[in-house]
């Protein structure tokens, strides 16, 4: 984890675990973001993914969730 939990929560955690069990995959982790990304073995958020489309798959998850939000930047 490389963020620290407080009180307030965060908007986006990712779990990224080394092996398929999934065993970072904790309860009180999840329930402080408001959006998750779980990425266990060969799997995002619990879903087959061979090895070779992790990348791909983990970007597309991380962009589903940026798209939730709405940023307005300010003009020069």
């Amino acid at each position: 984890m490389l963020i620290p939990l407080t009180e307030h929560g965060f908007g986006v955690g990712v779990t990224l675990c080394g092996c398929p069990r999934a065993c970072g995959d904790k309860k009180e982790f999840k329930a402080r973001a408001r959006h998750h990304l779980l990425i266990a073995g060969e799997s995002v958020n619990g879903s087959a993914t061979p090895q070779k489309h992790l990348t791909e798959t983990v970007q597309k998850g991380l962009e589903n969730i940026l798209n939730q939000y709405t940023y307005e930047f300010p003009r020069p």
